[in-house]
Order: C-alpha cells, then structure tokens, then sequence
C-alpha cells in the first residue's frame, strides 16, 4: 500500500495539462456523468467481488476498535495507533445499530470506499490526458487487482483504505 501510494502522488504531481479553462461547461458535465456511471458500475462489480467479506465477520482490533467507537473513544490514551478520523465514522454508522451487524456494516464500508478508490485512479489516469476508456481499465485493474486484500476485508484496516482515498483526491 505505501509503494502505491508513492506511485499516485509521483503521478498527481505531474504537470497537469487537462485543466483547460476554454473547456464548456457541458463538456465537465458530461465528464461528471461518466464518472458517476463509473463509481455505480464499480460499486456493483465491488460488492459483487468482495460479498463474501461482508460476512466474515470482526477480527482481532475489530472488537476494541468497535467498542471504541461505540463509546465516543477516538483518541485512546492506552493505544498507540492513533485512528481519530476512522473512529468518528464509525462511531456515526454504528449509533443505533444492534452489534449482529457490526460486521456487514464495517466490511461494506471498506468495499464502498475500495470501489471509490478505483473511481479517483481512473480520473487521475483521465486528469493525464488518457482516453476514457484506457482511464476506466485502470480503474477497474484496481478494483479488482489490489496488491493486497486484507485492507478490503478486514475492518481495522479502514484507516488505510481512507489514506488512500485522501491521497487520490489532493
């Protein structure tokens, strides 16, 4: 994940030419709407992939981080790894819900935030001048090609999966 990580910000921080201030404003809506078909088409290729993590149900920090987040404990002082933002979320989702679907929950929102990141890869191969299509297979090679799937699948590791969203973005 941190070698990819370096990789997108090598690549963001290129000269960025597809910013034309002559471009119509019907061209970046017809671009917007593209990309909403692309984050819809991901999000369904995404849970359909990853639907068997969605049951797997809380792993080993899952449980203390849960709990955690259920109290309004975002900053723990006995706990080394500092995950304020990933608590805050969670704790918004969960208020309310009964602990039996913690687990769905938690692994959807990893899977939401997977299939978004695949969104923002392929609009920063767009942002390169690369056409549609190139950008979308980048995309979808992410989607379904991670390096690595325990962040996917494992709901502590959402932190990560959101470092990488916050990355594509800037």
């Amino acid at each position: 994940a941190r070698r990819a990580s370096v990789v997108f910000l090598r690549i963001a921080s290129l000269p960025n030419s597809a910013c034309s201030s002559g471009t119509p404003a019907s061209a970046g809506l017809h671009e917007w709407r593209r990309y909403a078909l692309l984050w819809t088409l991901f999000g369904v290729a995404a849970i359909t992939l990853y639907q068997p993590s969605l049951h797997i149900g809380l792993l080993s920090d899952d449980f203390v981080l849960v709990e955690w987040a259920r109290r309004g404990e975002f900053m723990p002082a006995s706990w080394p790894f500092v995950r304020p933002m990933q608590l805050l979320l969670w704790s918004t989702i969960l208020d309310g819900v009964p602990s039996r679907n913690d687990l769905v929950l938690l692994h959807g929102l990893n899977v939401v935030f997977h299939s978004t990141n695949a969104v923002l890869v392929a609009a920063l191969a767009r942002q390169q001048l690369l056409p549609w299509h190139v950008s979308a297979v980048a995309g979808t090679i992410f989607l379904v090609y991670p390096t690595s799937v325990e962040p996917i699948v494992w709901p502590s590791a959402f932190a990560d999966i959101l470092l990488s969203t916050l990355l594509l973005s800037a």
